[in-house]
């Protein structure tokens, strides 16, 4: 779950620098839910991260 999530973020990273945000307002509400959810596992990820929980070095995240 983790590694996709980190992809999934990486996809929008990526898309985000690619092409600016434009895109998010031409999106419809499952993909803004889908966006943020994304959003929210990354976060909660990286808490789980800070506080040992987890190894993101693992995942192949520096």
């Amino acid at each position: 779950m983790c590694e996709n999530t980190a992809n999934d973020l990486q996809d929008v990273v990526d898309r985000l620098a690619e092409e600016g945000t434009d895109w998010i307002d031409d999106m419809n509400p499952y993909e803004v839910r889908g966006l943020r959810d994304i959003v929210h596992l990354a976060h909660a990820i990286v808490q789980m991260a800070e506080n040992g929980m987890i190894d993101l070095r693992r995942l192949g995240v520096e």
